[in-house]
């Protein structure tokens, strides 16, 4: 799984990432790969060896919950083969978590996948497990407190980063419910260490708008230590924090087949989403509709909406428009991105001398 997320960032068509293999000397540099497809080809190997030997997870004790498990390493064979833009081995890998009858969307509402009580939900593929208060320090994603907006109304260290846009809220659809689960925005109404609050931005803050997804641990009067870490420098909570959710699979299966079979192809899955979040069902839906849905549905999650933009080629056009605040002021000012360079990320100094220059700089960086 690391290995896709170190290919999708630093790898593409001009070079790859080094193939380290278990056996490897660690002390000879291997050079990077060709291209990121040899990347790929090298990651569905080893995700195809995990799903043959995983148990399922509902095979699994809880003491074991959240090591890998066989639909995981499905759900991830579906990714990486969307990436490669091999349509049908997505689709296919994706309908084998589909139809394999361990997972289904939470019905009781989109705000409930992000309730800590249902860490273990149907819903569940894979996500980052988070104590706060393990050993005293709590461990696990920091994200919680990363989005809590910054000194949160000198309550809880909030940091105030990773912050929701006027264009990200104008984009949802009237009536919506996954809006008002996702972002505050000033006069939303919210629970907060016990007390109800209305959404202001706190005078450290940079913005007036906070993504909420993870906010339920810091509902509860009295949170520290059962819901929320004691250190506000190291925010976790008892929410853990989804890396791939069932939500995410039936995208990226509806993402596939519309691009195998055209405009439609994706209507089952993605008025699943829809229904959920209260909309209606639609028909012919198309490759702009699933990107909206994408967007829409894991906004604020680690499903990387920058790698979305980057392999749809929307990424140019995205960037060179300003982001806004609640208020209209512009809170990132347009910015150049370039495709033929900023596709990927610069490889970091160190890594080509630690290679003793094995390791080449990707162009244009």
């Amino acid at each position: 799984m690391v290995y896709f997320q170190l290919a999708a960032n630093y790898g593409n068509d001009k070079a790859g990432v080094p193939i380290v293999t278990p056996d490897a000397n660690p002390a000879i540099a291997v050079p990077r790969a060709k291209n990121v497809n040899e990347n790929y080809d090298y990651i569905i190997s080893l995700l195809l060896k995990a799903a043959d030997n995983l148990p399922f997870f509902s095979a699994m004790k809880p003491t074991d919950y959240g090591k890998a498990h066989k639909t995981a390493a499905w759900a991830y064979l579906s990714k990486v083969y969307l990436y490669k833009k091999d349509y049908a081995n997505a689709a296919k890998y994706a309908d084998m978590v589909i139809t394999s009858g361990q997972h289904d969307l939470i019905n009781t509402g989109f705000a409930d996948v992000f309730k800590a009580a249902n860490n273990w939900s149907k819903e569940y593929i894979w996500s980052v497990v988070c104590t706060p208060s393990g050993g005293g320090t709590g461990w696990g994603s920091k994200l919680p407190g990363v989005m809590l907006t910054n000194k949160a109304w000198g309550i809880y260290n909030g940091w105030g980063y990773y912050l929701p846009t006027k264009e990200l809220y104008d984009s949802y659809e009237a009536g919506d419910q996954r809006r008002e689960a996702t972002i505050l925005k000033p006069g939303d109404k919210f629970m907060f260490f016990g007390a109800e609050r209305s959404f202001t931005k706190d005078g450290g803050a940079t913005s007036n708008y906070q993504f909420k997804k993870y906010m339920e641990p810091f509902s509860y009067a009295n949170p520290i230590p059962t819901h929320v870490n004691p250190n506000g420098d190291n925010g976790t909570t008892d929410l853990n924090v989804p890396l791939m959710r069932y939500a995410e699979v039936l995208l990226i299966k509806a993402e596939a087949v519309i691009n195998l079979s055209g405009a439609g192809a994706g209507d089952t899955e993605l008025n699943k989403i829809r229904l959920r979040a209260g909309l209606g069902a639609k028909t012919g839906m198309t490759i702009d509709d699933l990107k909206r849905e994408r967007r829409n549905e894991l906004a604020g999650e680690w499903a990387d909406r920058h790698r979305d933009l980057v392999r749809w080629g929307d990424a140019q056009a995205a960037y060179a428009k300003p982001l806004h605040d609640f208020d209209g002021t512009v809170i990132w000012p347009a910015r150049n991105f370039n495709p033929q360079v900023h596709d990927v990320w610069a490889v970091p100094q160190r890594e080509i001398d630690n290679s003793g220059g094995v390791i080449k700089q990707n162009i244009g960086w």
